[in-house]
């Protein structure tokens, strides 16, 4: 029983030391200093070794700069490789910073090269129809051989010119009447024109106004003309009406009106249609009555001179030619047709001496050939489409009566009309052919609307639309309307001028202007900026050593512009202030443990660096000012925790067999 009382008492004692036990063992072991590894040191081995010197930072912001790049110096020699690494890398860094780094050479600004490329002005896009040629490399373009070429960035937003355009961007429509031989009362223009929409904005009467057979070339006033005309629109002009001069018009006067054009058979311009934003809508010109009847060098060198216009034109702007002389061959009084026909076929296409059957070409611009009558006895009005064929009439000036027994037209005896041969020479052709009405006898007139390059072309009488004429290929009427589709421009490869060579530091610039591969005009320029090549720098060199009282410094120069950066080189530390570029290394021993050094023998070293403390030094003086010293090792904190718990552990057994003897002696 007593044994049961005593059991609980043991029980409770060896909780409590156990208890106590653990929390002196954390309070020891919270104490104890504590080391990341085992290095087999003792504690004043680890107080008695040097603290890591910092590396000097640079004291101001300028060298913070110059020193912004970092690289491997003498007294770095013994990093390990993986400091090296990052070295390298910030290496490649600082190339990428050259801003950052001190410059000691000016560069143009960016600002002044955009504003010089602004000021150049566009060139003037050739006349040819013939495409431009590929644009050599400007001598200022930067050499390729040694630095790479720069990349192009994404276009400037701003365009030099909008050439490419059409003719008419808002579709503007422009009305022209056209009509031939009103022979005085004979005909009536407003007869033929009353149902015209009212905004016509020019009319054309192609020749013959007055005279007949028996009236052939009396006198006359223009001025009277023009008043007819503008009972029909009252709003038009001398300016807006014309007469295109033919044999019957001889006698007239136009001191007054000034609306005859191509007087005395002399081809010419007569209108230049504009829209709304000045640019042209189309042309009119105008073949001399000379120029289309009497053949031979007359006939040829007008004829030559009209190709010389045309190529100096736009030739998205149609082209409509007047004439009182047709080109068909009718009744062999125009021996300048086959002139006019190459020349209207090359207006057309861009292609010399196109004057025959079985011949290929695009068509580049819309030329409508308007003429008077037929020059026969046939009132029918003809049609030849674009794309069809046509007989003109061949050259026969040269023609003597004596040639001929009898003359071709009334086989009766020659008479003294020389170029009354007809003679029909078939040809393909590529502008459209159209009687533009005869008021004489059809009454009609013919309208030609142009809207934004394309022509529509109806046939009126009076307020009713009638057939165009007859299909001179087919002999079937064609419609009352037809439309020619406009002609656009042929956009080639950009072509690179006015260029501004990037520089190692600064981009550049050039204008990439594009032309029309058909006529050579200008489509649109665009300025672009290219990206700077950056500097070709050569190695760092020292041109100051660093010491121990002063930093060095060290520069590299770029092979292309010259320009030039530095840097610092830090301060040397004392062992290397011999020879900074060659850092003496510390000589280690053949046999370790020979060395009478205490550090090579395993002990711990007394030596320290000037105002460095040792371990020993720092107890003496705790131990003077009265402060406990700090343990020292982990071992004694254990041995004293375990020499407790032994101590606690043996008092309660002996208190046990105390117990037990005296209750056996009881």
């Amino acid at each position: 029983m007593t044994k049961i009382r005593i059991l609980p008492i043991i029980l409770a004692a060896m909780l409590s030391v156990g208890a106590n036990a653990a929390a002196f063992s954390a309070t020891a072991y919270a104490a104890e200093p504590v080391f990341e590894e085992d290095t087999g040191k003792t504690a004043e081995q680890f107080e008695d070794e040097e603290e890591p010197e910092t590396a000097d930072q640079p004291e101001t912001a300028d060298q913070a700069t110059e020193t912004v790049e970092t690289v491997k110096h003498p007294e770095a020699a013994d990093r390990p490789e993986d400091e090296e690494a990052s070295e390298s890398a910030a290496q490649d860094a600082k190339d990428a910073e050259d801003q950052q780094v001190t410059e000691e050479q000016p560069e143009t600004p960016v600002a002044e090269m955009s504003a010089a490329v602004e000021a150049t002005s566009a060139t003037e896009a050739p006349t040819s129809i013939e495409a431009p040629a590929a644009a050599a490399t400007p001598a200022n373009e930067a050499p390729a051989a040694e630095e790479p070429a720069a990349a192009e960035s994404a276009p400037a937003a701003e365009a030099a010119s909008t050439a490419n355009a059409p003719a008419s961007s808002s579709e503007e429509a422009h009305h022209l009447a056209f009509a031939s031989d009103y022979h005085n009362t004979e005909g009536s223009i407003r007869g033929a024109m009353e149902g015209l929409p009212e905004d016509v904005e020019y009319v054309s009467l192609i020749g013959d106004m007055v005279g007949d057979r028996g009236n052939f070339q009396p006198e006359y006033d223009s001025r009277e003309i023009l008043d007819l005309v503008r009972e029909v629109f009252p709003e038009l002009d001398n300016e807006s009406v014309s007469i295109v001069w033919a044999t019957h018009d001889l006698n007239v006067h136009d001191e007054d009106a000034g609306i005859v054009k191509c007087m005395d058979g002399v081809s010419e311009l007569i209108r230049e249609g504009l829209n709304q934003d000045s640019s042209p809508a189309y042309y009119i010109y105008g073949i001399g009555h000379y120029d289309m009847a009497n053949g031979n060098e007359l006939s040829a060198d007008t004829a030559a001179a009209f190709k010389e216009w045309v190529n100096g034109i736009d030739h998205t702007v149609p082209v409509i030619v007047l004439c009182h002389v047709p080109i068909q061959a009718s009744r062999g009084d125009n021996n300048g047709a086959s002139y006019w026909n190459e020349a209207l076929n090359y207006a057309a296409t861009g292609a010399e001496g196109i004057a025959s059957t079985g011949t290929t070409a695009d068509i580049i611009r819309n030329v409508l050939f308007l003429h008077g009558h037929n020059h026969t006895n046939d009132p029918a009005e003809y049609y030849f489409g674009a794309g069809t064929q046509m007989s003109y009439q061949a050259d026969h000036s040269a023609y003597r009566p004596v040639d001929f027994p009898t003359d071709p037209i009334t086989e009766g005896p020659p008479r003294p009309w020389p170029h009354r041969i007809i003679d029909g020479v078939p040809s393909d052709i590529y502008y459209t052919s159209l009687t533009a009405g005869y008021l004489k006898t059809s009454g009609n007139a013919t309208l030609v609307t142009v809207a934004d390059g394309a022509l529509v072309l109806t046939k009126y009488h009076g307020d009713q639309t009638v057939s165009l004429g007859i299909d001179g290929n087919t002999k079937e009427p064609v419609g009352e309307t037809m439309t020619i589709a406009a002609q656009r421009h042929a956009e080639g490869d950009g072509v690179r001028e006015n260029v501004e060579a990037p520089t190692c530091g600064d981009g550049g610039m050039y204008e990439l202007a594009v032309y029309c591969t058909i006529c050579g005009k200008e489509l649109h320029r665009t300025r672009v900026a290219t990206e700077a090549v950056g500097h070709h720098w050569g190695k760092w060199a020292v041109v100051l050593k660093s010491s121990e009282k002063a930093e060095g410094r060290e520069e590299r120069t770029c092979s292309v512009c010259g320009k030039t950066e530095s840097r610092a080189i830090p301060m040397t530390s004392p062992e290397h202030s011999e020879d900074p570029e060659q850092p003496e290394k510390p000589e280690q021993s053949e046999e370790p443990g020979k060395s009478g050094s205490p550090e090579e023998q395993g002990r711990p070293s007394t030596s320290t660096k000037p105002g460095k403390t040792s371990a020993t030094e720092r107890s003496a003086d705790a131990k003077a000012s009265g402060t406990a010293a700090s343990p020292k090792t982990a071992d004694q904190s254990r041995g004293i925790m375990w020499m407790a718990i032994m101590e606690l552990t043996v008092i309660p057994l002996a208190a046990v067999v105390i117990a037990r003897r005296k209750e056996e002696r009881d």
